[in-house]
């Protein structure tokens, strides 16, 4: 999280100063004094502006991809503890971004099957969850 929040801040400070040593309007501020210090203000806090946002956007991608890490362990930890499934072979996949846990892998029954989807859906209850385990000895139907 620093280091999203420190890049932010090195960004910001290099547009700031490429919109302070812009020398493309030169010609346009000699006409009256002050008017490149103005110009060059301007540029900055819209420089300033811009990597505000992009700070603000790094953050919310960190603290999608924060809880999306935080619903996995806590999906894996109930199905490494639930007497009833077997979850040896259980991949939990969370994405943050499109809110969906996905199940992968294989168990022995459909009842483990179930089971693992519905601790999963109990767990995340804001996540969509799609459940892609299969059924170890059935075939692929």
């Amino acid at each position: 999280m620093k280091k999203l929040i420190g890049t932010a801040i090195i960004a910001a400070l290099a547009m700031v100063g490429t919109a302070a040593c812009g020398n493309d309007r030169d010609d346009m501020y000699e006409e009256r004094p002050g008017a490149a210090v103005e110009g060059a203000a301007d540029e900055t806090g819209e420089a300033a502006r811009e990597a505000g946002d992009a700070a603000g956007d790094l953050m919310d991608d960190a603290a999608s991809a924060t809880d999306a890490a935080a619903q996995t362990a806590q999906i894996k930890t109930k199905l490494a503890t639930d007497g009833t499934v077997d979850a040896t072979d259980i991949n939990v996949d969370t994405s943050g971004e499109t809110r969906t846990v996905t199940l992968k892998g294989a168990v022995e029954t459909e009842a483990q099957r179930a089971t693992a989807e519905r601790i999963a859906k109990e767990t995340a209850p804001d996540y969509r969850v799609v459940n892609l385990l299969t059924v170890r000895g059935e075939s692929g139907s």
